[in-house]
């Protein structure tokens, strides 16, 4: 427990100090990651601060950002070692089509199977989410076509894949263009059908020639970073200063989810000598805090934190 606590406290002191944040997201941020990817030391350091990031830029809450996001991963059987090439890639595909972030990371994870079955990985996916979307085309009628292409391409004994490149030979090389709408019915049933037909026909969109992931980490590698750097002003960096002051006094209340009366907890070291809240930095109190709701995070008795600070 000490070795844990102590890097909880450095992690969100860390944090705190050099982020234009509050405490309370920078302890969501740091609990959950530490939660869903099982990251410490610097690497729960690095993974929470893209998260922060990630949830500013995107104007989402981080702890179901990091929620979506790991999931979208375990979908594709992600470690955690690309953390910051699925936020980038998400938050790019986000800025250039206007498909929010929690579109991308909810699909890729039910819409994971098809999306593995056409050959796609998590980055290729978001990109051709992405795609569809500026094509005009209704996306989530698309994404419940996959669905039925999938199933009726199982049925038949071939893979996605060859089945949708057969889909855009017939639609594009095929002499009698009834012949390609009903291929396209036939696969992706009467709703989508004709949406994917007009759409392969217009070259708008194509199911054989999608972006590699190389090329779409190229472009969006850095891109979060780069965004939320453009985004502070001279206020933020004012905002980091105070942080910093913060973190050398503070007062830490935990209040019972049930509902019980706030009540000031008593955290003890790993000698178990009690701490005396007035005297220990916010930040370190927070860490502190976490390290209690980590502990406790498969009881049903979850402890919310609240933080009063003296300014």
């Amino acid at each position: 427990m000490g070795k844990q606590f102590d890097d909880l406290k450095r992690v969100a002191n860390n944090i705190f100090g050099s982020m234009p944040t509050d405490i309370g997201k920078v302890g969501e941020a740091v609990g959950e990651v530490n939660t869903r990817f099982g990251l410490t030391g610097d690497a729960l350091e690095k993974a929470s601060t893209a998260f922060l990031r990630f949830a500013e830029i995107n104007d989402t809450n981080v702890t179901s950002a990091v929620d979506s996001v790991q999931k979208a991963m375990a979908a594709f059987s992600m470690d955690a070692s690309e953390v910051d090439n699925i936020l980038d890639v998400l938050t790019t595909t986000s800025q250039k089509t206007g498909v929010s972030v929690e579109t991308l990371s909810q699909n890729l994870v039910t819409n994971g199977t098809a999306f593995r079955e056409m050959g796609l990985d998590a980055y290729e996916a978001a990109d051709f989410m992405g795609g569809v979307e500026t094509s005009g085309v209704d996306l989530n009628a698309v994404l419940a076509g996959m669905k039925k292409a999938l199933k009726n391409a199982t049925d038949e004994g071939k893979p996605l894949n060859e089945a949708l490149a057969d889909l855009e030979s017939n639609i594009i090389n095929g002499t009698d263009s009834m012949d390609g709408l009903n291929y396209a019915y036939d696969l992706f049933g009467n709703k989508a059908g004709a949406d994917v037909f007009r759409a392969v026909s217009d070259g708008q969109i194509s199911f054989t020639e999608l972006a590699a992931s190389t090329d779409i980490l190229n472009e969006a590698t850095g891109k979060l970073s780069q965004t939320y750097e453009d985004t502070l002003d001279p206020w933020d960096k004012w905002t980091v200063a105070q942080n910093n002051l913060k973190t050398v006094t503070g007062e830490l209340s935990v209040k019972r989810s049930t509902g019980l009366p706030t009540q000031r907890i008593i955290l003890f070291s790993k000698s178990c000598i009690p701490l005396k809240a007035s005297t220990i930095p916010l930040a370190s109190l927070y860490a502190m805090a976490l390290m209690v709701k980590s502990l406790l995070f498969k009881s049903s008795n979850r402890l919310a934190v609240k933080i009063t600070s003296f300014g």
